[in-house]
């Protein structure tokens, strides 16, 4: 019976044997090839082979610079050469087998790839690398890929309904380094229109405007006031003025949440009032017999200002509302000369200063104040025969933006 046992059980060993020989020409002990980075000091490790049933196998690893025990499944080693073989003996039941790993040394990552998770950009939206799906050779240095610029292209600087903008990624390791550019998409919606057709009903227009001339005759009958206050012996004129700006509507393409939409927009009016004081004080430099002069102008004037209000609908989620208001005040001085009637012939140039501010109230979102803005400009101006010539040049000085 023991032999007939010994036989079996051997039988058995070489079946087992040979099923994991067979199995052994598909599998890899020593692990997969791998890729590692140079260090500036060559202090680059990498762990090779896989994890293994230690009380059945023994292991024995032959290579260069390998840091950890040489009879464990898995060690570390620390490569110094383009490409660095590493073999291993394991031994086990079924005899001795044998098997090798490659450790190429890179000195230096590439970007493989860069594809964008977004269709498009509206113009000022952050850039950020999170947008994008970036592939490293070797992986793993994605964290360290940046990007420019970080912005979407301003509306100042293009027009038109859409344009393209190349984004640069750059990776720097050990000296060297890799780019790739992509070319994003970005819309601008103040810019990006096309010819749209908004109803109106005629009824309802002749009923705001009635509504407009009312409101502007109450604004020339407080510019009529306030002329009357001055005589031809004062050297000051105060006036009032009312301006109104009729809302419009067009059809747009935009961005929204990385998406292409089709959507409108529609401009509602714009009001400004204001209260300007001009005087002219005269100067020893007259004109004989035909009157007129030199004179000293100052002018001093206040306002304030609403709208263009704008409401904007870009699908259920990008859809807005805003309302601008603020206040204007300024100051001017310079030479003006013109004859007795001005209308005729008058020249002047002046330096303007002028502080403005506002508040933009975005519905939903609260109000966002915007910076106190003052500019210093130069003007001159020629106004003859009524208004049949009027010329105006304006050259600024200075332009500055406090509280932003």
């Amino acid at each position: 019976m023991k032999t007939i046992k010994s036989i079996i059980t051997s039988a058995f060993m070489l079946l087992l044997c040979l099923s994991a020989q067979a199995q052994a020409q598909t599998s890899q002990f020593a692990g997969e090839d791998k890729e590692v980075m140079a260090l500036p000091d060559s202090s680059q490790t990498v762990e090779i082979g896989l994890p293994g049933n230690t009380s059945e196998y023994c292991y024995t690893w032959t290579g260069e610079d390998i840091k950890t025990d040489v009879h464990q499944p898995t060690v570390t080693v620390n490569p110094k050469k383009a490409s660095n073989t590493y073999r291993v003996t394991r031994t086990g039941p079924c005899g001795v087998e044998e098997d090798e790993v490659i450790v190429t040394l890179k000195d230096s990552a590439g970007i493989v790839s860069v594809k964008p998770l977004k269709c498009c950009y509206s113009a000022g939206d952050a850039i950020s690398i999170e947008d994008f799906e970036i592939v490293t050779e070797p992986t793993g240095y994605e964290s360290m890929v940046t990007l420019s610029p970080t912005t979407a292209r301003n509306k100042a600087e293009w027009i038109g309904t859409e344009d393209t903008q190349d984004i640069t990624f750059k990776l720097e390791y050990n000296g060297k380094t890799s780019t790739k550019v992509v070319t994003v998409k970005v819309f601008n919606d103040d810019l990006a229109m096309t010819a749209g057709q908004q109803s109106l009903s005629l009824k309802d227009f002749i009923k705001d405007l009635e509504k407009v001339k009312k409101q502007v005759a109450k604004g020339q009958k407080l510019a009529d006031m306030l002329s009357s206050l001055s005589s031809a012996a004062t050297p000051c004129k105060p006036e009032a003025n009312l301006d109104f700006a009729f809302p419009a509507g067009r059809s747009l393409k935009s961005c929204c949440n990385g998406k292409e939409v089709d959507g409108f927009s529609i401009d509602g009016p714009a009001i400004t009032l204001g209260i300007t004081v001009e005087c002219d004080f005269p100067t020893s430099l007259t004109i004989p017999v035909i009157g007129g002069g030199l004179y000293i102008n100052v002018a001093v004037g206040v306002g304030a200002f609403v709208g263009p209000f704008n409401f904007k609908y870009l699908g259920k989620e990008c859809t807005s509302a805003t309302i601008p208001f603020g206040l204007y005040a300024n100051v001017s001085g310079g030479l003006k000369f013109k004859v007795p009637d001005e209308d005729i012939l008058s020249m002047q140039i002046n330096v303007v200063g002028e502080a403005k501010s506002s508040i933009v109230w975005v519905v939903g979102e609260g109000p966002q104040w915007h910076p106190l803005d003052l500019t210093i400009t130069a003007v001159g101006k020629v106004v003859l025969l009524y208004g049949l010539v009027t010329e105006q040049i304006s050259y600024p000085l200075m332009s500055v933006s406090l509280f932003n």
